[in-house]
């Protein structure tokens, strides 16, 4: 069961497709500090200006602190929130619009993104959904038309692109495939018009191409000139 939660003050993330599980051992801070937009984190009460005219002054976020960050859009809305421990960001971060709608929710582990991350258009619907662990990409990036049909898909593992990468049209038809493998292409990497007519195919053995196919002239200029001759993809 994916869970990822604060109850009575204690983060717990539960992520079995990422291989996640962490409870805190002590709870999250209270709010320490509030800032208008603009302003960055610092030990002290500093001016700001810009070309020597002072345009705002604000208590920053002391160091080593632990507790609730909040930020606000100039009109005075809330524009971002996030826990701190020991100074590092530590906890649910959620960043706004400024009507209020969320457009952001992530969490970190000791200054360590941890888990999913979504993005939110300002209708509220999905955009993206990126994973993490450690800090790195991690499992499948997601992206999302306005519709909410896929946009495309982007296997990581550690921080490197591993498995099949997949672009979509909106009408949901696979537009373009690349293999992937520890950052490397490592298969087929093949393109489709909106008709299902093969544009391209290349094959790459450890990122280097072996084999090329080419069915549209237009995508001729993707066209690298192969090592080896050997016989060209069957569609």
């Amino acid at each position: 069961m994916v869970t990822y939660e604060v109850v009575d003050g204690y983060l717990h993330i539960e992520d079995p497709e990422l291989g996640i599980s962490y409870t805190d051992t002590k709870p999250l801070g209270p709010t320490l500090a509030m800032y208008s937009e603009g302003l960055c984190l610092d030990h002290e009460k500093k001016t700001i200006a810009v070309r020597k005219r002072v345009v705002q002054e604000a208590l920053y976020l002391p160091t080593g602190a632990d507790g609730e960050l909040r930020r606000y859009h100039r009109s005075g809305a809330l524009s971002m929130k996030s826990f701190y421990r020991s100074g590092k960001i530590h906890g649910p971060s959620e960043c706004f619009y400024s009507d209020g709608k969320i457009a952001s929710r992530s969490y970190f582990i000791e200054d360590k993104r941890e888990g999913r991350v979504d993005f939110f258009r300002q209708d509220g619907s999905l955009y993206g959904q990126l994973r993490f662990k450690n800090g790195l990409f991690h499992g499948t990036q997601s992206f999302y038309f306005k519709g909410g049909s896929l946009k495309c898909s982007l296997p990581y593992m550690e921080g490197l692109f591993d498995g099949q990468m997949q672009l979509f049209f909106q009408n949901g038809g696979v537009k373009r495939e690349i293999a992937m493998q520890r950052g490397k292409r490592q298969g087929i990497d093949c393109m489709w018009d909106e008709q299902g007519v093969v544009l391209f195919a290349f094959e790459y053995d450890n990122g280097r191409l072996i084999k090329t196919q080419i069915e549209d002239p237009i995508a001729r200029a993707y066209k690298v000139t192969s090592c080896e001759k050997k016989p060209s993809l069957s569609q």
